[in-house]
């Protein structure tokens, strides 16, 4: 079996790792948007910029409700997940013209994948012609071409028109 070795998510995995709070919860709960690069806020989820993105533009669409899987949630807050999420594909399309999207959700607990598997969450990838290279397996370094500032404005102010 090979690995893929990713040393810039290590800040992530290990901040999070013994928190007794969810960070998606405390996330959502503060009110400090663009501290949290929190684009948009809707009635049952909120989208938000991956602050450890595996590609510029990396969105995520999060429940408020602290729950592990679809099946978890109400009908009305999984119809809203799915039409944000349509609508996130819609924008970082227009937006930052990738070439095409990743999406997915890591269901199942750590064995899945997820770092916070106790609360669902969706990620949006994009994914632009040439962004996968060799830099993350010779120089431990990931290649981010967008500035996350610059990105952050750009789609909330199309998330908000």
């Amino acid at each position: 079996m090979e690995k893929l070795y990713a040393p810039w998510r290590s800040n992530y995995v290990v901040s999070h790792n013994n928190d007794n709070e969810c960070p998606l919860c405390l996330t959502a709960s503060e009110k400090n948007d663009e501290k949290r690069y929190i684009i948009k806020r809707y009635n049952h989820v909120f989208v938000i910029l991956n602050l450890y993105p595996y590609n510029a533009g990396h969105v995520m669409v999060v429940p408020y409700e602290h729950k592990g899987s679809l099946s978890e949630l109400l009908p009305e807050v999984r119809a809203e997940f799915i039409e944000v999420t349509a609508l996130c594909e819609k924008i970082l399309k227009k937006e930052l013209k990738v070439d095409g999207l990743n999406i997915g959700l890591n269901l199942g607990g750590k064995s899945a994948g997820g770092t916070i598997p106790e609360h669902i969450h969706l990620h949006i990838l994009p994914r632009f012609y040439g962004d996968t290279n060799f830099l993350p397996l010779l120089s431990d370094t990931k290649q981010i071409a967008l500035d996350l500032n610059g990105v952050y404005k750009q789609l909330k102010d199309a998330f908000n028109k």
